[in-house]
């Protein structure tokens, strides 16, 4: 039983090494060695050409800074994105707000609304009590009053008349004059018309 698990120590380990190898190796191929560019000469016609070690470091750092271009551009396209998706997220987040802002200012003015109408219909309703009182009070009033007595013209008055004295002395006098008219005004008063 010891003798077994040993030994299946042994194997595994022999595997993990085994898989580390093959890793290795796999990463060697992944990063394989880029062709440097040079720039042709001028004069180049083909053929095999030798480079300088000073042309193939300058070649090496073309190439280094290149790559160094590429990734501060993936970079910078990376933070694009970020950004337009931080922006949309703020965008969405403030679309958002002003929607329940608007929701809000609404049930507001659903609310003022419906208490100005309910204000409205208890005044009007207020009202109509008030009339019906009123309308209810005169008609109590009305019969207590009785009916309206029609202005009746006064007794006209009998004025006494003078004797003159031409004609105690049996002297035929002037006729006296006519006595002025009168008529009656609304508020029941003689006034005199005088021609």
């Amino acid at each position: 039983s010891l003798h077994h698990i040993s030994i299946q120590n042994q194997l595994l380990h022999h595997e993990n090494q085994g898989l580390k190898e093959a890793l290795k190796t796999q990463k060697k191929h992944k990063n394989e060695s880029k062709v440097l560019q040079f720039q042709p000469r001028k004069d180049y016609h083909g053929g095999a050409e030798f480079y300088s070690p000073s042309r193939v470091e300058r070649a090496r750092s073309d190439e280094r800074a290149k790559q160094q271009n590429q990734r501060a551009e993936e970079h910078r396209k990376a933070e694009k994105k970020k950004f337009r998706q931080a922006n949309k997220l703020y965008n969405e987040r403030i679309a958002q707000e002003r929607r329940e802002q608007r929701a809000r200012e609404k049930d507001e003015r659903e609310q003022v609304g419906a208490k100005k109408a309910k204000e409205a219909a208890e005044r009007k309703a207020q009202r109509e009590r008030d009339k019906q009182a009123c309308d209810a009070e005169k008609t109590v009033q009305l019969p207590q009053r009785g009916k309206r007595k029609a202005s009746a013209a006064p007794a006209a008055k009998i004025s006494k008349k003078r004797r003159t004295v031409g004609a105690a002395r049996g002297v035929d006098a002037a006729e006296p004059p006519a006595a002025p008219r009168t008529h009656t005004t609304r508020s029941g008063r003689t006034a005199t018309l005088y021609n």
